[in-house]
């Protein structure tokens, strides 16, 4: 099993995903801003934020934790 479907699986990623959306009105960041800063279409940010997206990866999300100024850190109990 890929770590994605695993995480996915868990809700790690829809919970990711989630997370990210509360930053970006913390950091008065609008998706058109961000849709920008990745080099994507405001469209395909919304599928990228998206916690029912099941093909979202971890290396997505950790670019967009980067454009909102933060880090991706996950870790296994």
């Amino acid at each position: 099993m890929r770590a994605e479907n695993f995480l996915l699986g868990c809700g790690i990623v829809p919970a990711l995903a989630l997370q990210l959306s509360d930053i970006m009105p913390e950091k008065n960041i609008s998706k058109t801003s961000l849709a920008s800063k990745l080099k994507t279409s405001r469209s395909q940010l919304d599928k990228i934020l998206d916690p029912e997206n099941s093909s979202i990866t971890i290396e997505v999300l950790e670019r967009v934790a980067h454009a909102v100024g933060k880090k991706l850190h996950i870790e296994s109990a």
